[in-house]
């Protein structure tokens, strides 16, 4: 099941960052200036944002798997479509309908917090995430590469069969959720969940985090491959070799971070590594030389991946399972938006104050999110390590 899932969230994680290092082509491809060419990055997030806040009810309502399947399916044919898109404009509609897609796979969480016991879940969300962690060490760089020798749109087709086989080990490799933690009332009561949940200061907080988070990262990444061709003349192999650095720091830091907030509660490792995470981002904009930047972004990639099992997991038990689908989507849908307006944002503050502009709004993005999990998520009693107070007896 975690294989499956696993290679779920490479080939989601693979497709979208792989964007990032192919802007510059697809400037020259179809005559863009920089600035506008964050769009491309916008209406997958957009798309991503809306359609997981359907999936989340009608996921709570008719179970995860089928709408997992749908999804990676969907997401299959959108990206096999890529291959022979003619235009600037089709590849935009073309990035917005496997976001589509993407919000409806993304339900991969919610599956993962109906089978795994809290205890366990963040072991459980740390080893499906590192699958994106992969995405960035293989997937990015191979992707990147490819599209230098054959097209941009060779490994988004390439990416596309993985994705359909995704979709066909869906149907053999997992199993059906408990059916308890599926809603009972109609779909329309399964979306008023929403304004359930959102009435509670909790919830209110993980969006506001979940939004901060990620526009500070788009703010960043988005255009950090611009700046390392603009700044130190990168070459493509040299773009591809820096995700591939970032993403094993991802791979060491994923499944460690999962391990070890079973261990001593969540929040604690996500403050903590969202601190640090600004301090990396603006040594990052700070590095002079190529070598420096490879071992910042190792860094800002290390803390970055610190905190997002982590997150996801405490997110995961803010509320019960028939509730759970329409709590991660609205994490999801939040973080893609926000993900949409830093990447909107990133084009004309790099236009304004080149790449150091970038590392400070990010900074600030990344602190505001630590004091937002500090004030308003609360650690669940059950990830208190047990104390012999709690064992009688012993």
């Amino acid at each position: 099941m975690l294989l499956t899932l696993w290679l779920l969230t490479f080939g989601v994680s693979s497709q979208f960052l792989m964007i990032t290092p192919l802007l510059p082509a697809l400037g020259a491809a179809y005559d863009r200036p920089p600035a506008e060419l964050g769009i491309v990055v916008t209406a997958y997030a957009i798309a991503v944002a809306i359609v997981s806040l359907l999936a989340g009810p009608i996921s709570d309502r008719f179970g995860r798997l089928a709408v997992l399947r749908v999804g990676a399916a969907g997401m299959a044919l959108a990206l096999l479509a890529h291959a022979v898109v003619g235009s600037y404009s089709a590849l935009v509609l073309l990035r917005f309908l496997t976001g589509a897609a993407g919000g409806l796979a993304s339900v991969w969480a919610a599956y993962i917090g109906d089978l795994f016991p809290y205890e366990r879940r963040g072991t459980a969300m740390g080893i499906a995430l590192s699958g994106m962690a992969f995405g960035q060490i293989a997937g990015v760089p191979l992707g990147t590469l490819l599209a230098g020798q054959v097209g941009f749109q060779a490994p988004f087709a390439v990416f596309g069969l993985s994705m359909a086989a995704v979709a066909a080990l869906s149907w053999v490799l997992l199993p059906e959720p408990p059916s308890e933690v599926r809603a009972t009332e109609g779909l329309t009561d399964a979306f008023a969940g929403y304004a359930e949940v959102l009435r509670r200061r909790d919830v209110l907080a993980m969006c506001a985090a979940s939004l901060l988070m990620m526009a500070s990262v788009a703010v960043l990444i988005v255009y950090f491959p611009t700046w390392m061709h603009d700044a130190f003349g990168a070459t493509d192999g040299q773009v591809a070799l820096s995700f591939a650095v970032g993403g094993v720091a991802n791979l060491i830091t994923g499944p460690i971070a999962g391990w070890a907030s079973d261990r001593v509660g969540r929040k604690r490792i996500v403050i903590v590594s969202g601190v640090a995470l600004s301090g990396a981002m603006l040594l990052l904009a700070a590095a002079p030389s190529l070598p420096l930047v490879f071992a910042a972004f190792f860094v800002v990639m290390f803390f970055a991946g610190m905190r997002t099992s982590p997150l996801q997991t405490l997110v995961s038990e803010l509320v019960t399972g028939r509730r759970r689908g329409a709590v991660l989507a609205l994490s999801l849908a939040t973080g893609q938006s926000g993900f949409a307006l830093g990447s909107a944002l990133s084009g004309p503050i790099y236009g304004s104050w080149h790449f150091a502009g970038n590392a400070v709004f990010a900074a600030i993005g990344g602190l505001a999110t630590a004091a937002v999990v500090g004030w308003g998520l609360p650690e669940p009693v059950s990830a208190r390590r047990a104390t012999p107070e709690d064992r009688p007896g012993e």
